[in-house]
């Protein structure tokens, strides 16, 4: 008996360290960091990231509305969702299940701190102060669809587990049959390259820029990438955003081109990158399919905590600024802490 065990316990540690030694060896991304999963074995959901292309596809296809805010950045330092945020993805949003039945929804997710009109939308949605986070399931005209019980900043106000989402949400989508809509879904961008960034860091995914001087070739290129992003192959697996140039993320060196697109892969602040591909001229769909699945297969999320990045986010001296004041009184106080704190160094 004892050799039979013996033996089974030797062929369980052999195959084990043959499996580790066939194993490739996390790589590093331009982070600096050592990372894990494959970025192609992730799923998530594909967000309008402004109230107006959310609610427009709203509009046009007679879908509910799937709501969520937050801020992607913490006490200054940008990178990660702001800890509520990050619960609600953890525990409901990035289950499998949540993700499948959100399909039948226009999906809408903004970024706090960084538009007046978005904020004033959101205060309508929460019960007291608007702070980071604010969740919702609204109608296709943007009121809401079911009444949350809570402070309106979470799904917990309305379900008690991804499961119970889940089943929800099927059923809400049964009350708003899809109408017959003309033309097809607009590129889901961020309000801008400098929030595109910081929100792809914050989502561990890479970052796509439509970038022209050129109004009308701009909205040649959005229209032509807006295929692409909704493909299921790609979908939910990018952020995205338009620039005239490449003043907003300065901090990204080495673009050779004035008007194209550009892949970049974010640092862990979102404050700078890699560009992993530069796609110049009037590309085609092919083209841009390529680039961008090559750039999903070589893309490794990057993997930090919050302290961690904390850490690292003072000694490179990084402080985000929002695009408005920050209203939530818990995340203004530690901003302004953490600012006296860097200004203290740099005396």
């Amino acid at each position: 008996m004892f050799r039979q065990h013996g033996l089974a316990f030797l062929l369980v540690v052999l195959f084990g360290a043959l499996a580790m030694a066939q194993e490739p060896a996390g790589k590093g991304n331009s982070a600096g960091l050592i990372v894990g999963k494959s970025f192609t074995e992730t799923r998530s959901i594909q967000w309008y990231a402004t109230l107006k292309r959310g609610l427009a596809e709203a509009e046009r296809t007679g879908r509910p509305i799937l709501f969520v805010s937050g801020n992607p950045s913490c006490a200054g330092v940008s990178g990660m969702w702001c800890p509520g945020k990050g619960k609600i993805d953890s525990t409901y949003l990035h289950r499998p299940e949540v993700i499948d039945a959100s399909k039948e929804f226009v999906c809408i997710r903004l970024t706090a701190y960084e538009d007046e009109s978005e904020r004033v939308f959101m205060s309508k949605l929460v019960k007291g102060q608007v702070s980071n986070t604010a969740f919702a399931i609204l109608a296709p005209d943007g009121t809401p669809a079911v009444q949350n019980k809570g402070t309106g900043k979470g799904p917990s106000g309305l379900f008690d587990n991804a499961a119970e989402m889940a089943r929800g949400l099927k059923e809400i989508a049964s009350r708003y049959p899809s109408k017959a809509s003309q033309g097809a879904p607009a590129l889901p961008v961020t309000l801008n390259a400098k929030v595109g960034m910081v929100v792809a860091a914050a989502d561990n995914q890479p970052f796509a820029l439509v970038l022209s001087a050129d109004p009308d070739r701009q909205q040649q290129l959005e229209e032509k990438l807006a295929k692409i992003a909704w493909n299921s192959h790609f979908e939910g697996r990018f952020i995205y955003a338009m620039a005239s140039s490449m003043e907003e993320i300065s901090r990204v060196k080495g673009c050779s081109i004035s008007d194209g697109i550009l892949l970049i892969e974010p640092d862990m602040f979102g404050m700078g990158g890699k560009i992993v591909a530069e796609i110049p001229g009037d590309p085609s769909a092919e083209a841009i399919e390529q680039a961008m699945t090559k750039c999903m297969q070589n893309f490794v999320p990057v993997q930090k905590t919050r302290s961690e990045l904390a850490a690292k986010g003072f000694q490179q001296e990084i402080f985000y600024e929002t695009g408005i004041p920050v209203s939530g009184k818990g995340e203004a106080a530690d901003r302004e802490k953490y600012r006296q704190r860097l200004q203290q160094k740099t005396k």
